[in-house]
């Protein structure tokens, strides 16, 4: 990422946050991107967030995500993820599973 305009990617990070639809969908994916990580790959999953998360064994993936959302607030200093051990294979892996609503990949 040597050649990256970072102050463009500071930018753009800054017009997400303050549009109301762009911080929606990146929220509404990172809560995808979560519940699929609990779900799949649950030792990346810090242990404060499953803590605040609960037990989520008999969680449909809908609940799961609501469950997600509904725990993951903007004022809670508690980082969901081990960051560290994220992988860019687990990222590759659930970029993979995403369908459209019609069930097309």
């Amino acid at each position: 990422m040597a050649d990256c305009d970072w102050g463009k990617l500071k930018e753009k990070i800054r017009g997400i946050r303050e549009n109301t639809r762009s911080r929606t969908t990146y929220q509404k994916s990172y809560c995808r991107f979560l519940a699929w990580v609990v779900q799949n790959k649950s030792e990346l999953v810090s242990a404060p967030f499953a803590e605040r998360l609960g037990d989520t064994s008999n969680c449909s993936l809908h609940q799961l995500r609501s469950r997600v959302k509904e725990k993951l607030c903007p004022q809670s200093s508690i980082i969901p993820l081990e960051f560290e051990a994220l992988t860019a294979e687990d990222c590759v892996t659930w970029l993979v599973t995403l369908t459209r609503k019609d069930g097309s990949g």
